[in-house]
């Protein structure tokens, strides 16, 4: 099933509706498809989406010639791989026709659903983002006590200083004014925090909750398909509660990462 909005991309441009119509037509799949109408350098193009997530899986467009005529159909896909083009060129993930017919088929065979084993290619970066904020979060505060190469210049001199009125003139160590903010539980508590956070690695296992239940777990490389929640694991389980408990982009440590309400990251 496809939705989108037929009546406008029938206004915006007929071309690219007669073709977006018939590949709606008798369209199946597992989970609804939907399109969306964007600009592409000053011309319409067309976004399909995977209606579970919300980056585009494909897009159709035409290309004029030089004279503003239309020439062709184009549509990208990262499920194209045109040897015409060089691997690491923009031409490598497309197919073009001038042929409306030929296009709907092509659209038929790469405009698909994000396969199970991709869906955690979607998230990974933002996962990996929320981990890398949360592990440096009392960086800055950490990193005004660490004298090689961060600690300030006034910090530097009054530890020389405190130093050197300790040793020849008795005073208490560690008494100069400059260094009473690091000798507080508040301090203690963020060094601490910040040096355990650091031993921690990204998380590497994702939940997917798809809206008919199933569920999409990927460990080690490899993406399982469960039925139901019920199956992933008494660990896992666990975890997910409390992160459905959290708001979207939230970091517990040492539990996970809630991207949203149906995708999470585990440690």
């Amino acid at each position: 099933m496809i939705t989108g909005n037929f009546d406008e991309l029938k206004v915006t441009d007929t071309l690219l509706h007669m073709i977006v119509q018939g590949f709606a037509s008798g369209h199946v799949s597992r989970f609804p498809m939907t399109f969306a109408v964007s600009n592409r350098t000053n011309s319409p193009s067309i976004d399909f989406y995977d209606s579970r997530f919300g980056k585009p899986i494909a897009s159709l467009y035409t290309e004029t010639d030089v004279f503003g005529n239309f020439s062709k159909f184009v549509v990208s896909s990262p499920h194209i791989a045109n040897n015409k083009f060089a691997s690491n060129s923009s031409g490598y993930r497309t197919r073009a026709t001038a042929k409306s017919e030929v296009m709907i088929r092509l659209l038929k065979e790469y405009v698909r659903l994000v396969a199970p084993n991709d869906i955690h290619t979607l998230t990974a970066h933002t996962a990996n983002s929320l981990h890398r904020n949360w592990q440096r979060a009392f960086s800055d505060l950490v990193n005004t006590f660490v004298l090689e190469g961060f600690g300030s210049e006034t910090l530097r001199k009054a530890f020389t200083k405190d130093f050197m009125e300790h040793i020849f003139m008795d005073k208490p160590a560690y008494s100069h004014p400059e260094l009473a903010k690091f000798k507080t539980k508040e301090f203690i508590d963020a060094y601490q925090e910040h040096h355990r956070r650091a031993d921690i690695d990204v998380p590497r296992k994702n939940i997917h909750i798809n809206p008919d239940g199933t569920v999409v777990r990927f460990t080690e490389a490899v993406a399982h398909t469960h039925n139901s929640l019920n199956e992933i694991g008494e660990e896992l389980l666990s975890k997910l509660a409390l992160l459905k408990m959290v708001e979207d982009s939230t970091v517990i440590g040492e539990v996970g990462i809630k991207i949203n309400s149906t995708n999470f990251w585990l440690y």
